[in-house]
């Protein structure tokens, strides 16, 4: 509150907050949400869709067969690697640089 303060920012602008979903930031006691909500009420918290879809996709592949996982990998590394895909980028490079 103090940052807003010291760069001339009105507090009671702020209508939302957004962060990951970590205990520091959006705890029930003394974090920085519930230190918003004492002076701002109204305000709007949402937790960070990307931190929320990686804390699923690590658990779902906690539990994945090994043989899925291997076939994620081969496919990704068949199109990293394909000639194809660096004739492209040579091409790019050339053009770029005409």
């Amino acid at each position: 509150m103090d940052l807003f303060e010291s760069n001339n920012i009105p507090f009671q602008n702020i209508i939302g907050f957004g962060s990951d979903g970590c205990n520091t930031m959006l705890g029930a006691n003394n974090s920085v949400v519930s230190r918003l909500k004492l002076n701002l009420p109204g305000i709007i918290v949402q937790k960070c869709i990307c931190h929320s879809l990686h804390l699923c996709a690590s658990e779902a592949c906690k539990v994945l067969p090994r043989h899925c996982e291997d076939l994620a990998r081969n496919i990704f590394g068949y199109f990293k690697n394909s000639s194809k895909r660096h004739n492209l980028q040579n091409f790019r490079h050339f053009v770029q640089n005409l």
